[in-house]
């Protein structure tokens, strides 16, 4: 990538760290000295946040398509950074029992709904894919879910609220919980989903908050509130993993994926 190309994500990582209330950064002479090289080479760069002309280009507006593609644009360089961002990530001894990372996979445009789990299970000399989130078989549930409530892949986000892939015998803390959930919290307020199913009690919880148990935290519906106000509904249901061992359990999942698909205006 030239080197234009990485001013330009860090410009539109900055400017999402901005909309989120990070106004400063501690300093020391290095990063004075990028700040002035950034500085020089500004006259170069594309306008980021569409408010501005480029000296010597046309004032007039983008088409809507225009727009639209540009917006899907800086998406996917701030999903791209976070990436690249949590696979580095050493902000808990977390990343010290993990086997991988998976930061979340999905659908950009038209993102209807946003899917979170707890984390992913791994045996340590297994080699899961990297499009894995949930499990093998769990995805394969997920992915049956979906088709049954008409709702396609192509506008669905799935996540964890733990990135890191832990063995099978791990079991993360709470602390481990807190630590992770601000990546978490940055992919909704950047993918803006029209509604959120939480899988499994963590995911509930992480979500919702409180302490209460997943059967009465499903069977309603909540809110979680992001950027200036703006109220996405949530849905709890248990997680494919617990309905793989409890198959007797679909059905109220079923009465789940039923009411997420009735919110979405895809059943009846």
């Amino acid at each position: 990538m030239r080197e234009s190309g990485y001013l330009q994500e860090l410009i539109t990582l900055l400017q999402y760290h901005r909309s989120s209330g990070i106004l400063y950064y501690p300093g020391d002479e290095t990063t004075e000295r990028f700040l002035r090289s950034v500085k020089r080479q500004k006259s170069q760069l594309p306008p980021f946040d569409g408010g501005a002309d480029v000296p010597g280009e046309s004032s007039s507006r983008p088409s809507a398509s225009g727009e639209m593609n540009e917006g899907l644009m800086d998406v996917d360089a701030v999903l791209s950074a976070l990436v690249d961002e949590v696979a580095v990530c050493r902000a808990c001894n977390l990343s010290h029992q993990r086997l991988a990372v998976r930061a979340g996979e999905g659908g950009r445009s038209g993102l209807r709904l946003m899917i979170v789990g707890d984390w992913l299970r791994c045996g340590i000399d297994t080699n899961l894919p990297d499009s894995v989130l949930f499990g093998i078989e769990e995805d394969r549930m997920v992915a049956r879910m979906l088709q049954a409530i008409h709702l396609s892949m192509e506008n669905v986000y799935i996540s964890n609220v733990i990135k890191c892939v832990v063995p099978e015998t791990y079991q993360p803390a709470a602390d481990h919980i807190r630590t992770c959930l601000s990546y978490l919290q940055r992919q909704i307020e950047l993918l803006e989903p029209e509604c959120i199913c939480a899988m499994g009690l963590v995911a509930a919880r992480a979500l919702v908050g409180g302490s209460l148990p997943l059967s009465q935290l499903r069977g309603r519906l909540h809110s979680l509130v992001i950027g200036e106000g703006r109220q996405i509904p949530v849905i709890a249901t248990y997680h494919p993993s617990f309905l793989l061992r409890n198959p007797e359990m679909k059905k109220a999942a079923w009465v789940d994926l039923q009411a997420i698909g009735k919110r979405l205006k895809l059943l009846q």
